[in-house]
């Protein structure tokens, strides 16, 4: 565990966990040149009650600008970017308790634009196809 995250990044998806921890997965990781690039498949917990960062086991795939919400086991995580650039067409969920990752859907078509609003146990989201 660690006071501060592993490395810099922008388009990481979030969603807070039942512990009170939340998670930051993914996201394009800053180059040596300053320059943000490569997306990555690193996924950390922060617990702001004790001030910790922890590395979590990374999601199958690389991926920015993804969305994740809440489940009752963990989270699930859609939509985003690949390394390529592609629009991901798979949907991840995250197991908490097991610190694991499932593939549970695939599309045929690559959502664009997903926005994801949790409210109590609800999940809404939207995407242009």
């Amino acid at each position: 565990m660690s006071t501060s995250a592993s490395c810099d990044r922008w388009g990481a998806a979030t969603a807070p966990l039942d512990d009170g921890r939340f998670v930051v997965i993914g996201g394009g990781m800053r180059s040596q040149g300053g320059i943000y690039n490569d997306c990555t498949r690193s996924v950390e917990s922060y617990d702001p009650r004790a001030n910790r960062w922890q590395t979590l086991n990374p999601i199958p795939k690389a991926v920015w600008g993804a969305c994740a919400s809440a489940s009752p086991t963990g989270v699930v995580v859609f939509g985003g970017t690949d390394t390529s650039g592609r629009s991901l067409r798979t949907v991840f969920t995250y197991d908490a308790r097991a610190d694991g990752w499932h593939t549970i859907a695939s599309s045929a078509h690559s959502p664009r634009g997903i926005r994801s609003l949790e409210i109590g146990r609800w999940c809404a989201s939207c995407c242009k196809f």
